[in-house]
């Protein structure tokens, strides 16, 4: 539009609207501060806090100064928020260094879990053997206990009036005796081997106990580990670390790596773009320098129009490699200013923005049963002045779902 963009109006009438609802309220309000913190990244506008520590957002007016003061103005503003920026980039890339650190932490503790648990399987895998060795040998002593005591009964019954230990004392030959020493000495052996056996077992529980409670206590550290990320990141993760999901792991990672690029990216663009503005800046004040002028929103040197220039200011035909759009020097009431912002997300609210040239391509992700999409540009004449009070305009309902733009 004529003043500029009217974004924080349209989204204020909105929350002046709506304010009543205040998860509507929280939309408007959250949309308005981003757009504003965004508009001053670019120079666009600055913040002022009064005496009582209340901030206000101030935008650079479009039609007070010229095309070439503003960009200046955006430059110097530019800067005063570099190292804002810097320090908000380099902060939220050490959350995400944080959170990738967590993240893997939990791969970790998976592995070390499947490791203890295979111990503990082979542990009770042991047990079991043991357990069924000392059955075995249990089984081994009951038939020789059986038959020594057989033999006794049967050496009772030869003993008469005599002991027992006398009759095998005086009768060492005795067959019967012979078989009873046999047996009680088979016993001994019986008793001996599953005393071996009951004791290896009792030790080979113990220790399938122990390494069970390890294997446990790390599901149970993976557990608290699920919990505290998904506490600090807003995450469903499962705490069941037997459903562990790597692939949905992984996943996670390349998407907190996305992030970080993305603020490192950031940087460098903001960086390169007031390098850039910069360079547009002294071109064009090399073009004036060299006898350029501006006059009815028109570029001339040498009688020639002009739209761009190389770095010294000389005129070059428009898409040279390097070259600068010249910046206007008067002041010009239709002047607008040329804005680029990042992705916008919106809930409960609406993203409104006007221009008198609007360009650029991106994606909208719908997310609603309808989105409103809605287009206002000014008619032109050839030359670029603009007939007076006539827009054409356009609107496109679209269903939910991705649509493109260009």
């Amino acid at each position: 539009t004529p003043e500029g963009f009217q974004i924080n109006p349209h989204l204020k009438w909105g929350l002046l609207t709506f304010g009543a609802d205040d998860s509507t309220k929280a939309a408007y309000e959250a949309e308005i501060q981003f757009l504003e913190e965004k508009m001053a990244a670019q120079g666009l506008g600055y913040f002022e806090t009064d005496d009582k520590g209340n901030k206000r957002f101030i935008e650079l007016p479009s039609s007070d100064t010229s095309e070439l003061e503003d960009a200046k103005k955006v430059l110097e503003n530019a800067k005063s928020q570099e190292q804002k920026i810097t320090d908000s980039c380099k902060a939220d890339q050490k959350k995400l260094d944080q959170q990738k650190t967590e993240l893997t932490a939990l791969g970790t503790e998976h592995t070390n879990y499947l490791g203890l648990q295979s111990q503990a399987d082979a542990k009770k895998t042991e047990a079991d053997t043991a357990k069924t060795i000392m059955e075995q040998t249990g089984s081994e002593k009951d038939i020789a206990e059986g038959n020594k005591n057989n033999a006794y009964a049967t050496l009772e019954q030869k003993a008469g009036s005599q002991t027992v230990e006398t009759y095998i004392q005086n009768n060492p030959l005795d067959e019967s005796v012979k078989y009873y020493n046999e047996c009680n000495k088979a016993y001994e052996t019986a008793v001996q081997k599953y005393n071996t056996a009951a004791s290896e077992y009792r030790a080979a529980e113990e220790a399938a106990t122990d390494s069970q409670k390890a294997a446990d206590a790390s599901a149970k550290a993976y557990s608290d580990a699920v919990t505290k990320y998904n506490g600090n990141y807003s995450d469903t993760i499962d705490t069941d670390v037997t459903k562990y999901d790597s692939t949905a792991i992984d996943a996670k990672g390349k998407v907190i790596d996305q992030k970080k690029q993305a603020s490192i990216d950031w940087q460098k663009q903001v960086a390169g773009n007031q390098e850039l503005l910069a360079n547009q800046i002294s071109a064009t004040e090399k073009f004036y320098t060299n006898g350029g002028t501006d006059a009815n929103g028109t570029f001339t040197k040498d009688g020639a129009s002009v739209i761009t220039v190389d770095a010294n200011g000389n005129p070059v035909p428009e898409g040279t490699k390097g070259s600068y759009y010249l910046l206007h020097k008067n002041v010009y009431q239709q002047m607008t200013h040329n804005m680029k912002i990042d992705d916008v997300t919106a809930q409960l609210g609406d993203i409104l923005f006007e221009g008198d040239n609007v360009s650029g391509s991106g994606t909208l992700h719908a997310g609603g049963r309808c989105v409103g999409f809605h287009h206002e540009c000014v008619s032109e004449y050839a030359d670029g002045r603009r007939y007076p009070d006539r827009r054409t305009r356009r609107h496109r309902w679209l269903r939910a779902g991705r649509y493109d733009f260009l």
